[in-house]
């Protein structure tokens, strides 16, 4: 894959699309929308994309499956641990209502259960006074269903290995097929059609087919090599029809417009980004931004008594944010990448 690409600065403009997004829902204002999605939704869903395409292109360049999976795991864990770690020692004893052994004692199960990809979102008297009571960091439940994702994935590449040996076009066209398959479910649930539920280890399974489908395609987009067929101008005329539909027929075009525009953008013919994006802090802004606005917002408002907008308070939080990602990045994410280097050009 070419090393000057916008992915970096996607990934970070998602992020950010997250991140304000939250702020308006933890402070109970109405979330804005893009192409009907509000916009937390929306930088979730190209989030998504990327790590797609991205992780099947990190799976074809992996020796093996164990090798594939241990990147993913070091890159998952040691920033999310560090994250649940300190969110606990650090951030829930200034901010509970708890006594501190009362605290300490109910916050094992919230580290253990978000260490093992359980999503549990409250901590013992932790932001009781504020709008949202009862998520310290709302944005974990993404993160078994992208690790789904990544274990799905190697599945679907061996199927796929093993049909190409016979014939190419029977391996593209088996992917093609899942990722329209998923793409009709995901369109007949979003529109209501169905509405069942499947809740497993903490998550809904059937509701995380409305991410887990943006992964998938980001995906087909990797193996099938059909990055070379997205351009900007194109993208903005999927943008435009879009904006004019509503109803059904958006829910039918919102994936594939989603996933051509990232594409797109990311592989344009001149990209910019490219050189001034040579970090990426985006997961570590993902991992801190809730818990970090969650303390602003009892910080300004609660204690303070003040008020500010939903997009004041956005910048503000995003001062400590920044901060917390950058240090996510040197501190950890940064020298593991650099050890991981290192073993992979030592064998």
């Amino acid at each position: 894959m070419e090393k000057e690409n916008n992915f970096s600065a996607i990934h970070l403009g998602a992020a950010l699309l997250v991140v304000l997004g939250h702020q308006y829902v933890l402070m109970g204002s109405s979330v804005p929308l893009i192409f009907g999605v509000d916009i937390n939704g929306f930088g979730v869903r190209i989030i998504f994309v990327m790590s797609g395409y991205l992780i099947t292109e990190s799976y074809m360049r992996s020796k093996s499956a164990g090798q594939y999976m241990g990147k993913r795991l070091m890159r998952i864990y040691p920033p999310l641990a560090a994250c649940i770690f300190l969110t606990v020692v650090v951030i829930g004893p200034i901010f509970t209502r708890c006594g501190l052994k009362e605290y300490f004692t109910g916050s094992i199960d919230y580290a253990v259960r978000n260490i093992a990809m359980y999503p549990v979102f409250s901590l013992p008297g932790v932001f009781q006074d504020n709008v949202n009571q009862t998520a310290v960091n709302g944005s974990l439940w993404t993160l078994p269903v992208e690790m789904m994702c990544y274990i799905l994935l190697i599945g679907f590449m061996k199927i796929y290995d093993i049909l190409s040996k016979k014939s190419q076009a029977a391996a593209k066209i088996f992917y093609a097929s899942v990722g329209i398959v998923l793409w009709i479910i995901y369109v007949l649930r979003i529109t209501g059609v169905l509405q069942h539920s499947l809740v497993f280890w903490g998550t809904d399974w059937c509701s995380a087919i409305g991410v887990a489908v943006y992964f998938l395609w980001g995906s087909i987009f990797s193996r099938l090599g059909l990055k070379n067929i997205c351009n900007l101008q194109t993208a903005v005329f999927w943008g435009m029809i879009c904006g004019c539909v509503d109803g059904p027929l958006r829910a039918v075009l919102l994936l594939p417009f989603v996933t051509y525009i990232t594409i797109a953008f990311a592989f344009a013919d001149k990209p910019i980004f490219s050189k001034l994006m040579k970090n990426n802090y985006s997961y570590g802004i993902y991992l801190w931004a809730f818990p970090i606005q969650q303390s602003v917002i009892q910080v300004i408002m609660i204690r303070g008594g003040q008020y500010y907008s939903p997009l004041v308070m956005f910048l503000i939080s995003m001062v400590f944010i920044w901060m917390a990602a950058c240090l996510s990045n040197v501190l950890i994410e940064k020298p593991l990448l650099k050890l991981s280097r290192r073993g992979r050009d030592s064998r």
